[in-house]
């Protein structure tokens, strides 16, 4: 699968020339230039989920025969370390209560506690702005991570989040 490299910014000098004085504030809290794929984002969810550790990413759960036989599973394994478990305990914590206190509480499914993200993301072009949502369940123990953008959306809490829920509930489902 052909992929990119994430990157922080498109211009040369973002860093350095006229937006150097805001350019690090704005990037850390995911406005500026910041470019990253929902691949990337769900990793991040998985990785405070984990206690810091990013799964290795997979496309396919397992491989049936024609009579529905599991002939290969795979079998989850640690990829690399994005943070300390402390750190990582933190990000799951607030993850948690934005999930079913805060914002993103739009994308738990009825009896289920998750961990949740929003985002609306400006992209500097007309129209509405990108509407995102990251995530993981059960929050207790999580078995699913979740990241969706709709493009030019509008508001993430009732664009995205409600989307979060129906992909929550359809991969918990089909997990049991």
């Amino acid at each position: 699968i052909p992929t990119e490299a994430s990157r922080i910014s498109t211009t040369s000098d973002y860093f350095t020339g006229d937006e150097r004085f805001y350019a690090l504030a704005s990037t850390g809290f995911g406005q500026g230039e910041l470019m990253v794929t929902p691949l990337e984002m769900a990793l991040v969810a998985a990785a405070g989920a984990a206690g810091g550790s990013i799964p290795r990413p997979h496309l396919v759960a397992q491989v049936r025969d024609r009579d529905g036989r599991v002939l290969w599973q795979y079998q989850p394994s640690a990829w690399k370390r994005a943070m300390e478990p402390g750190t990582a305990a933190q990000v799951k914590e607030a993850m948690v209560w934005g999930g079913n206190e805060g914002w993103a509480r739009g994308a738990r499914p009825p009896g289920v506690t998750i961990g949740g993200k929003t985002g609306t993301a400006e992209h500097g072009q007309d129209g509405k702005p990108h509407s995102w949502f990251i995530g993981f369940a059960p929050a207790e123990e999580p078995r699913v991570a979740i990241s969706l953008v709709k493009e030019m959306a509008g508001a993430s809490t009732t664009e995205a989040a409600p989307v979060g829920r129906a992909i929550f509930q359809a991969a918990l489902a089909a997990r049991k």
